[in-house]
Formats: C-alpha cells, sequence, structure tokens
C-alpha cells in the first residue's frame, strides 16, 4: 500500500514540476532535482537490503536510478533555462 501511494505522489510530483519547466520557471527545475535525487536515494537503500519505502521491488530500483540520473544529468547539463 505504501509504495502505490509512494508512486501516485511521485507521478503527480513529476507532472507539476514537468508543467514548471515547460513554463521556464525555477520551481518546476529545482523540484525535478529534488524529486529524482529523493527516488535515486530511496532506491538505492532497496538495492543494499537498508530501510527505505515499503514494497519498493528490486527489480523497479535499477531502472529508476538510470532514469533519475539521466534526467539529472540531462537538466544539469544543458542549464535548462529558467526565469
Amino acid at each position: 500500500m505504501i509504495y502505490s501511494v509512494y508512486t501516485v505522489t511521485f507521478g503527480f510530483a513529476v507532472t507539476i514540476f514537468a508543467f514548471g519547466i515547460w513554463l521556464q520557471k525555477n520551481w518546476g527545475l529545482y523540484g525535478t532535482i529534488v524529486t529524482s535525487l529523493f527516488v535515486t536515494f530511496a532506491d538505492t537503500l532497496t538495492i543494499l537490503n537498508l530501510p527505505s519505502i515499503p514494497g519498493i521491488p528490486k527489480f523497479a530500483a535499477v531502472p529508476e536510478i538510470l532514469y533519475s540520473v539521466f534526467v539529472l544529468t540531462y537538466l544539469l547539463q544543458l542549464k535548462v533555462s529558467t526565469k
């Protein structure tokens, strides 16, 4: 149950922050960075068998980490312009 709430919350946050990036707002960029860092941290804890969000499947943790690192690299490398 907790993982379901986590996934829905993550999806909602990503949608809101993507809209912020589209509007070239700082909060969209920073929100996406914070969300990606949180997901990377939580999934890394899961892979290492340390306490994390209950229910995160290990097979899903690796692709989530890769996706989050890709997003972070893209946003930080290109210096996405914001107002």
